[in-house]
């Protein structure tokens, strides 16, 4: 859902930029524009929850990937808020 509002938000702000120029609101390099972006934005979440469940999906030497990672996410100044962050598409 979150990821979709800012798909919402990059559009709007590029037909914005390109009908402020005189152009149209399909404008080729606006949303060329639009789709890189949100190409990396999505490319970075999708990352982010891959490396996620890989980590508290290893169930190795007695599932300790699962409490490293939780103990990771908690230990690590700014981690936790990243990762809320990236969940809520800011």
């Amino acid at each position: 859902m979150n990821l979709g509002l800012g798909d919402v938000e990059e559009l709007v702000r590029r037909v914005g930029v390109a009908v402020e120029a005189g152009g149209e609101p399909g404008d080729k390099l606006q949303m060329g524009i639009y789709g890189e972006k949100r190409r990396r934005k999505v490319g970075v979440v999708q990352a982010g929850i891959h490396g996620l469940r890989e980590v508290f999906n290893f169930q190795g030497l007695g599932g300790i990937g699962r409490a490293v990672g939780m103990a990771g996410v908690n230990m690590l100044p700014g981690v936790k808020d990243k990762l809320k962050q990236a969940a809520m598409g800011f």
